[in-house]
């Protein structure tokens, strides 16, 4: 009986200490009612990407291609921060992507029940054939 409570008592304390942590302006929300978005559609990324990203000098002569994901926040005010490569390409391109997206326009914010809050962002970016 004395288990129960103590478990419950646990439980009590994680979750305050979850909220306290997280606090309602700090938060980074993967789940969103609404997606932080860039431009007025999908492809205005992809847009902006290809015109700006240039691809490291000796990319042909290695015959570099595959994926490059890259994991960041889209701030309440639309300015992207907290950069990581989750799977690398070529630290060359790694870096190239990040600096192009470093410099890029403010997004849309995410929403959670209608408010503006930070969100992370996973972006798969596709290089060669």
């Amino acid at each position: 009986m004395h288990t129960d409570i103590w478990k419950k008592n646990i439980i009590i304390i994680i979750i305050t200490c979850l909220n306290i942590a997280c606090g309602t302006s700090n938060c980074i929300y993967d789940k969103v009612d609404s997606n932080a978005t860039f431009g007025k559609s999908r492809t205005d990324l992809f847009i902006y990407l290809s015109e700006n990203l240039k691809l490291p000098q000796n990319y042909g002569e290695l015959g570099i291609q595959g994926k490059v994901i890259v994991q960041f926040v889209v701030e309440k005010d639309g300015s992207l921060s907290n950069f990581v490569i989750l799977k690398s390409l070529y630290p060359a391109f790694d870096n190239a992507l990040i600096r192009v997206l470093k410099k890029m326009p403010k997004w849309n914010a995410g929403k959670l029940n209608n408010e503006i809050v930070r969100t992370r962002y996973s972006l798969i970016y596709y290089v060669g054939r």
